[in-house]
């Protein structure tokens, strides 16, 4: 059976990668778009997953051995060790880039067909029927996107923006902060780098810089210097279904997770 994955983000790539495990015969549409300043922290079983079509992602990045959780201005603190549940690991932290390029080299090497430039799916001007398909999954787009294939969704209301950044650092713990303006998340990436993600408010000035991350975080983690980073509005918005006849969708299509909660893609697989 043919199946159509619509978005070649992580989301995207790791469904194509599925299906054909599956037995579909798939095809991909659309292009994975660089995000230097993202990362993304893997559960234990979704890299075990993962692993499943590319060995390598069990090789990327770092482990999350420790999670220190604290809210400023207050006493006290979650302080967990993987060793304590009888684990190896909570998870592993990569780079969303990294990811990306491993789960490609899989697509290629499966020979799936990547129909890059035959299809740009916008939300206007772009019919589910182009597809001319026995089974959609959609895995991108807004509003507009799923109002074309006959999904209507609402947008919560939100505040702030969301930062997002990779620093240097050798800090090895996952730190989690709950801040005045929104939780600060600090994650371990190997090589000296550190995955960092703050809500500030829409007040806040779109760039960081270390000593910032280091006053929010009570002086607990150094931070030399930031190499890449990047401010959004935060949005959201639900699907009021997740399927209709021959097509469902998944991903931020379907709804946009804070990503602090860093749990949105483990959802997904």
């Amino acid at each position: 059976m043919q199946l159509d994955v619509v978005g070649a983000g992580l989301a995207g790539q790791i469904a194509a990668l599925a299906a054909a495990a599956s037995g579909f015969s798939v095809r991909l549409w659309g292009r994975a778009v660089p995000a230097p300043a993202r990362a993304v922290a893997l559960s234990t079983p979704s890299v075990r997953y993962l692993s499943q079509f590319a060995p390598a992602v069990s090789e990327l990045g770092a482990p999350i051995t420790r999670i220190h959780v604290s809210r400023q201005g207050r006493w006290g603190r979650a302080d967990l060790a993987a060793s304590e549940f009888n684990r190896v690991e909570f998870g592993r932290v990569m780079s969303n880039d990294e990811l990306s390029a491993v789960l490609d080299q899989a697509i290629q090497a499966e020979r799936l067909d990547a129909a890059v430039e035959s299809l740009s799916p916008t939300p206007s001007g772009w019919q589910i029927n182009e597809l001319k398909t026995e089974q959609v999954l959609l895995a991108t787009g807004g509003a507009g996107l799923l109002k074309t294939v006959g999904i209507e969704s609402s947008q919560p209301e939100l505040a702030g923006q969301l930062w997002a950044g990779i620093g240097r650092s050798d800090e090895k713990t996952a730190f989690e902060r709950f801040t005045d303006t929104g939780p600060l998340a600090i994650l371990p990436m190997g090589q000296g780098r550190v995955s960092l993600v703050w809500h500030r408010s829409e007040q806040c000035e779109a760039e960081v810089r270390p000593q910032q991350i280091e006053r929010a975080m009570g002086h607990r983690v150094r931070i030399s210097s930031i190499e890449a980073q990047q401010s959004f509005p935060i949005r959201l918005h639900r699907a009021h279904s997740l399927v209709r006849p021959n097509l469902a969708v998944l991903g931020n299509a379907s709804q946009f997770m804070h990503p602090v909660a860093g749990q949105g893609l483990n959802l997904i697989l």
